[in-house]
């Protein structure tokens, strides 16, 4: 899950503390028959097409977006925040960017998986973590690593463009896959043999 705040001076001490407070809160994971999506937003390609929804939680105060593809669709990151950008510039009335608190989407696109693979591939956590089968220790370097690669950078871009900062909190229902077909170059000296990389997770 992606979390976004408010662009205002110390916006990243402000930003980390809510984002622990709504990633321990149930109320941001659980849709309600009362929540409404709003509006939904579709990209066509040559592949499939992106959609992006917008839910309002009603009696919350703040509203999410969720973005998905379907028929074969596997934009960049790059393509994503293109994507993005429209949507934030076109919110409906009554749906300020002031209520706009976290984004859900998964990790498929073919250039955050590379870089996720390749910090997995040098993080000495990752391979005894995958061992120990222990999903918060798994879990909780897949969102360190998207953090620490600056792997949404783009998307970030764009959403500073509008006021807004974006975070990482959280990963769910992960899948993994051989490094070799993550698409990714193996780091020098590193023995990426046999290594199981992120294909697919919830964020």
């Amino acid at each position: 899950m992606v979390f976004a705040s408010r662009f205002v001076k110390m916006t990243r001490s402000i930003f980390i503390v809510l984002a622990v407070g709504f990633l321990f809160s149930s109320r941001t994971l659980v849709a309600k028959p009362s929540d409404e999506t709003t509006q939904i937003w579709k990209f066509p390609s040559k592949d499939g097409v992106t959609q992006i929804s917008l839910t309002s939680f009603k009696g919350e105060g703040y509203a999410s977006l969720g973005i998905w593809s379907e028929g074969g669709a596997h934009p960049s990151m790059k393509e994503e925040a293109v994507f993005f950008d429209q949507v934030l510039g076109s919110l409906p009335q009554g749906v300020s960017l002031d209520r706009l608190s976290f984004i859900q989407l998964r990790l498929q696109e073919p250039d955050v998986l590379k870089q996720v693979a390749g910090y997995a591939a040098q993080s000495k956590k990752w391979r005894p973590a995958l061992k120990s089968k222990s999903v918060p220790e798994v879990y909780g370097l897949i969102t360190d690593f998207l953090n620490k690669s600056n792997a949404y950078a783009d998307l970030n871009t764009t959403f500073v463009k509008h006021g807004l900062m974006i975070h990482v909190a959280g990963v769910e229902k992960v899948n993994v896959q051989d490094f070799s077909k993550s698409g990714a170059s193996c780091p020098p000296a590193t023995n990426c043999q046999g290594l199981l990389v992120p294909s697919d997770a919830q964020v």
